[in-house]
């Protein structure tokens, strides 16, 4: 998917004929909001991470972790509750990427 958003400028996906995403790349991310959070060095643990409202996901290597949330509101709370004071190395929420995006059009089965 890396390919197509460096590639296309516009998309559309059809799901058993019908169109499920149309728009350019940035049009169709926006659509889901900020629902990202990367992580690099916080002071909790992934299982802690995985226990903060609205976090619906978590996954980590090392001392990076992405975590998706339900809502991107949510992302200030977060930011309030991992840095408490104390240093970490970064915090960034985005939108998801079009991988994502695609495999929650396209349904679990592709994933």
């Amino acid at each position: 998917m890396r390919n197509v958003e460096s590639l296309s400028d516009r998309l559309v996906m059809l799901k058993n004929g019908a169109v499920v995403l149309a728009g350019t790349v940035g049009e169709i991310r926006a659509q889901y909001g900020e629902t990202r959070i990367s992580l690099t060095k916080p002071r909790l643990s992934a299982d802690a991470l995985a226990q903060l409202p609205g976090v619906l996901a978590v996954q980590g290597h090392g001392d990076e972790f992405e975590l998706q949330l339900d809502d991107p509101e949510r992302g200030q709370a977060i930011f309030q509750t991992v840095t408490q004071g104390e240093y970490i190395a970064g915090f960034q929420q985005h939108a998801p990427s079009l991988d994502e995006i695609f495999r929650r059009k396209a349904g679990d089965e592709h994933a």
